[in-house]
């Protein structure tokens, strides 16, 4: 279940749809009760995608919070999943949040390869958007666990080495940003990483 819409947690330029709505909680209750009538227990979902909807930047790139809207459509997704008996396990990110760096209709698409390379806007990330939602999910059972990129291979150089519109960095990048998350998991959860 990568995601009901691209739009899942939080708002943006596009307005908010996150799960805490009611057609999109509605429709994610729909999916959650087929879900768990064919015996699912355990669903992963996306949540920062590209960073298209969350955290919040600034315009040099440096998160700086997450809005109430995150905040209740995570409370949402948390409550869907204790109705319906399923546990979640959040995916933060894609590649796209460093291999995209481009603006459409006035919305940032990732931000390029600074966003991993650059350790004061790794920070800046970690401190300001992602501890802050795993000290909220923190509060519920029912988030077993994270994966901290989806298909990260995408985007580094040594393992995707065709050239396409990719922006791709080091292999060091990506593992010292992994390592930063999963210590902030492991501070902030009792979920795996």
């Amino acid at each position: 279940y990568p995601w009901k819409s691209y739009q899942d947690f939080g708002t943006g330029a596009w307005g908010h749809s996150g799960v805490s709505e009611r057609i999109t909680y509605d429709e994610v209750d729909t999916d959650f009760t087929n879900m768990a009538a064919e015996g699912i227990k355990v669903v992963k979902w996306r949540v920062f995608n590209d960073g298209r909807y969350g955290p919040q930047f600034d315009e040099h790139g440096f998160a700086t919070g997450l809005t109430p809207e995150f905040y209740a459509d995570v409370a949402a997704a948390l409550e869907l999943a204790k109705k319906h008996d399923l546990y979640l396990v959040f995916t933060l990110f894609n590649s796209q949040i460093w291999t995209t760096s481009c603006v459409r209709q006035g919305v940032r698409f990732g931000w390029g390869p600074v966003i991993m390379t650059d350790p004061a806007r790794r920070a800046a990330l970690l401190h300001n958007g992602i501890e802050p939602f795993l000290r909220l999910v923190a509060k519920s059972d029912r988030a077993v666990g994270f994966e901290v990129i989806a298909e990260p291979e995408w985007g580094i150089n040594e393992l995707h080495t065709e050239q396409d519109f990719r922006k791709k960095v080091p292999l060091t990048a990506v593992r010292a940003f992994v390592r930063e998350v999963v210590r902030a998991i492991h501070a902030n959860t009792k979920a795996l990483a």
